[in-house]
């Protein structure tokens, strides 16, 4: 992908360098993200060289996925986080996201009412799940 794209991941994709991705990395390198592997060819075998194609073709599978849904529950944390300062409950935080919408700040909600209401129940699903997890 570009790396323009994948500006808004990098933390998320060095975490995954260190944490998930074990003999492949995630690099960037004339402005593309690129799946890669390092190894001194002196000591390179078959069954390494195998294994590394067959990490590298997983990474290419799983895309950046993972590293978009750990960014965004990182995001719904410090909402979360914020409300929580404000003295909000969980239902006053939905209502103000709510309005966030309706004012056009959090994106354009003119698609319909059936986006709105997916939307706010997305929102809704991750208060719900994370709002007794963060302090």
């Amino acid at each position: 992908m570009p790396a323009q794209s994948a500006t808004p991941f990098l933390a998320e994709l060095l975490e995954a360098n260190f944490d998930t991705t074990q003999e492949v990395r995630y690099a960037i390198h004339q402005d593309v993200l690129w799946g890669v592997f390092q190894h001194s060819v002196a000591g390179l075998s078959p069954a390494d060289f195998a294994a590394a194609l067959q990490r590298l073709l997983v990474l290419k599978q799983q895309g950046i996925d993972a590293c978009f849904t750990q960014l965004i529950e990182k995001r719904v944390r410090q909402i979360i986080s914020l409300a929580k300062q404000q003295g909000q409950s969980m239902d006053a935080t939905l209502q103000t996201l709510d309005h966030f919408y309706e004012e056009g700040v959090m994106g354009d909600m003119s698609l319909g009412t059936g986006a709105k209401e997916e939307t706010l129940a997305a929102w809704r699903y991750q208060l719900e799940r994370l709002w007794d997890e963060v302090e």
